[in-house]
């Protein structure tokens, strides 16, 4: 009995497929990176975002080997004049930040996205932006995010002080990724400064399974592909 050959590659393509999405589906492992939401982090004070105020921070992605990509990132926003709906933009930092974490300079980014927001003066609004790309962090890798606004608006990043020097101390890892610190800038950017108060937000990721192992799993599906149109071919 004969098979159609286009059709046996589109058996194939679809297996393949299938085999691929039921493995990430199924194996894709989701952590939270680093951030301070969810452990009740409260905020004492905000920090404005827009026009040329910008602010960012940066991180340490865990020296494990593994391999990651960003699922969403969570920005705790509030305003400073009532009630009022705002854009908010994430921009995000590659691999290319100097030790210190301090993004002068530095151009390797990439556009997250911009939403609108509606954020009241003293309730904390968590807006979530899902990137509209692959983030594929790297191990051992530092990598940031720039937060802007609407120009002329009273939108603000919320934060918590604690002492003078603490930069890091409200913030969790699942995976042991380190916090390096936080910047501002009043000038779009040129000039950024640190910034001691730790900005709340979190970084949500799921692991990237390794090359082999995807293709040693697609593999025993094709092999079992093979074996069932052989046993039709004996039919």
């Amino acid at each position: 009995m004969r098979f159609n050959l286009s059709l046996t590659k589109t058996a194939i393509t679809a297996t393949v497929a299938t085999i691929s999405l039921s493995f990430f589906g199924s194996n894709a492992q989701a952590a939270l990176l680093i951030g301070n939401i969810d452990n009740g982090t409260v905020a004492n004070q905000g920090n404005q975002v827009n026009g040329s105020d910008n602010e960012f921070v940066s991180f340490t992605t865990p020296d494990d080997g593994i391999t990651r990509i960003v699922d969403d990132i969570t920005v705790q926003l509030s305003n400073s004049f009532g009630t009022a709906s705002f854009d908010a933009t994430l921009i995000w930092f590659d691999d290319s930040l100097p030790a210190s974490g301090d993004p002068t300079g530095v151009t390797s980014t990439i556009a997250i996205g911009t939403q609108s927001v509606s954020v009241t003066a003293g309730q904390p609004t968590n807006a979530i932006f899902t990137p509209g790309t692959d983030l594929i962090l790297q191990p051992n890798t530092r990598y940031g995010f720039r937060l802007n606004g609407t120009p002329g608006s009273g939108l603000t990043w919320l934060s918590q002080f604690t002492v003078a020097g603490d930069f890091d101390s409200t913030y969790e890892s699942d995976v042991n990724a380190t916090f390096l610190r936080a910047y501002r800038t009043n000038d779009g950017g040129t000039v950024w400064s640190v910034q001691t108060s730790q900005r709340i937000f979190e970084i949500n990721v799921s692991t990237v399974p390794e090359p082999g192992t995807i293709l040693g799993i697609v593999g025993i599906g094709l092999l079992g592909l093979s074996s069932t149109l052989k046993n039709k071919n004996k039919d």
